[in-house]
């Protein structure tokens, strides 16, 4: 099972963000990074996927869907932004998980069953009790993350979830989706400009660059060094073998 970007067009007003993109996403166990500089389209793309902006012009097709895909995506797709959006602070973290799991059509018993089973892998139920509040930045980020989670769908994204992050909190989150992807049967996709975050998490990357420097890349057993070596080579229009 495949996303499907044929000749996929976005634009803001007059301005061309994604151009006639071409691109497939296999639909399998494990981790996919975005990689790319700022305003290169990559949150566009997270924000696509998750059917929360639809294309300007081309397709976004799901193979064995039947449905338009914006709403294929509103029942199998969970999007996690970069900031605090979706959270309500007065709320405890449980109560937010649930909220969210709820707004996405999943009902409470099956939200707080994932959150068990994951509180209990990840060892996070110390603040599940706390309002929003009165968390660290490390916190919240981790309330989000367990919400998409436990919704149980098979598409997961995370835009940015280093960010704002000490590097205890980052080290925490690293282990949370080292463990989800061992547990947890979905497709998770994650940008970020933290190249040694994305390295301890998964070995295929979206490299963008430009409408002619698109490239889905493999690099299995890559060293970090040998990460940032791809990722300037395609930058530079080098070697992409």
């Amino acid at each position: 099972m495949e996303i499907c970007f044929c000749a996929t067009e976005k634009k803001y007003g007059k301005e061309v963000v994604l151009d006639h993109l071409d691109l497939r996403f296999p639909l399998s166990k494990g981790i996919i990074s975005f990689l790319g500089p700022n305003g290169i389209g990559k949150t566009t793309i997270m924000k696509l996927l998750a059917g929360i902006l639809l294309p300007t012009a081309g397709t976004i097709t799901v193979t064995d869907g039947l449905d338009p895909y914006d709403g294929w995506a509103r029942e199998h797709v969970a999007y996690c932004s970069s900031d605090d959006r979706y959270l309500s602070y007065k709320l405890t973290g449980i109560d937010n998980i649930v909220r969210y799991g709820v707004l996405k059509g999943v009902d409470r018993k099956t939200v707080l069953s994932n959150l068990e089973k994951y509180a209990e892998i990840l060892h996070f139920d110390s603040f599940l009790n706390k309002r929003v509040e009165q968390m660290s930045t490390g916190q919240k980020k981790m309330i989000k993350v367990l919400a998409a989670f436990c919704c149980g769908y098979p598409v997961l994204i995370l835009d940015e979830p280093t960010n704002g992050l000490d590097e205890e909190a980052r080290q925490n989150l690293i282990d949370a989706l080292i463990a989800m992807k061992k547990t947890t049967p979905c497709t998770l996709f994650v940008s970020s400009h933290d190249f040694e975050f994305i390295h301890r998490i998964t070995d295929t990357h979206l490299f963008m660059f430009g409408k002619d420097r698109v490239e889905m890349r493999t690099l299995h057993d890559a060293s970090l060094e040998q990460l940032q070596s791809a990722y300037h080579a395609i930058k530079n229009g080098g070697n992409r073998s």
